[in-house]
């Protein structure tokens, strides 16, 4: 029930520095085809929960899984805002 529609935050395993949510379209698992993924990039302002709802119609209405990464501000260490569009 949780893991359907809009869901909570979470910290990533392979680096709890970085925060995604998610809208997983309530019908994905029954639908024909697997789910396509959309990646929903926030801005400087950082405000990944609402790139994922305003998303969450498309991917209800086309079997998407919207994802919405937090990148943190200084993740390099360097204090950069946007130090996490220069990453490997």
């Amino acid at each position: 029930m949780y893991d359907l529609g809009s869901t909570i935050i979470f910290a990533s395993r392979g680096d709890a520095r970085f925060s995604y949510c998610l809208y997983v379209p309530p019908g994905f698992a029954t639908a024909a085809a697997p789910p396509e993924l959309v990646v929903a990039m926030h801005g400087t302002g950082r405000s990944f929960v609402d790139y994922r709802d305003a998303f969450a119609e498309f991917g209800g209405w086309n079997n998407c899984i919207i994802l919405a990464p937090l990148f943190p501000v200084g993740v390099r260490g360097d204090g950069n805002r946007d130090g996490f569009k220069y990453m490997a």
